[in-house]
C-alpha cells in the first residue's frame, strides 16, 4: 500500500507537472502567439515606414525634378537672352564700324571741299587781284583815252568828249 501510495502520488505529481507544464507550454505558446503579433505588427510598421519613405523619396525626386526642369528653363533663358545681347553688340558693333566708315567718308570730303574752297579762295584772290589790276588798267585806258580826246579835241578845235562807257 505504501507503494501504492507512493506511485500514486508519484503520479499525482506528474498529472501536477504535466498540468504545469501544459499551462506553461500555453503561456508559451501565448507568449510566441504575442511575439509573433509583434513580429507581424512590426512588420506592417517597417512595410509602412518603407512605403512612407519611398512616397517622400519620390515626392523629393519628383520636386528635385521640377526644381531641375526649372533652373534649366531659367538657364535655356538665360542663355537665349545672352544670345540676344550678343546678337545685338555685334549689330551695335557693325553699326558702329559703318557709322565711323561713313564719318571717315565724309571727313575725307569735307577735307576735299575744304581744299576745293582754299583753292576756290585762293582762284578768288588771284581773281580780284586780276579784276584790280584790269581796272586800273581800265583807268589808265580810260585816262589814256580822255587825253587822247583831249588832245584830239584841241587839235580839231572841238569840245572833248568824255566816254561813259558802250550802250547795250
Amino acid at each position: 500500500e505504501a507503494l501504492a501510495a507512493a506511485a500514486r502520488a508519484d503520479a499525482d505529481k506528474a498529472r501536477a507537472d504535466k498540468a504545469r507544464l501544459h499551462a506553461e507550454c500555453d503561456a508559451a505558446r501565448g507568449e510566441g502567439d504575442e511575439a509573433r503579433a509583434e513580429v507581424h505588427r512590426l512588420q506592417e510598421k517597417l512595410r509602412a515606414d518603407k512605403a512612407k519613405q519611398s512616397a517622400d523619396a519620390k515626392k523629393r525626386e519628383g520636386a528635385a525634378a521640377a526644381e531641375g526642369s526649372r533652373l534649366a528653363a531659367e538657364m535655356l533663358a538665360t542663355k537665349e537672352q545672352l544670345a540676344a545681347r550678343e546678337r545685338e553688340a555685334k549689330k551695335a558693333r557693325a553699326d558702329a564700324d559703318a557709322s565711323r566708315q561713313v564719318v571717315r567718308v565724309q571727313a575725307e570730303e569735307a577735307l576735299a571741299l575744304a581744299g576745293q574752297l582754299q583753292a576756290v579762295e585762293r582762284l578768288g584772290a588771284e581773281h580780284e587781284e586780276a579784276l584790280a589790276r584790269a581796272r586800273a588798267v581800265a583807268d589808265e585806258a580810260r585816262q589814256a583815252q580822255d587825253e587822247v580826246e583831249a588832245a584830239w579835241a584841241e587839235a580839231s578845235g572841238r569840245r572833248p568828249v568824255t566816254f561813259v562807257g558802250y550802250i547795250e
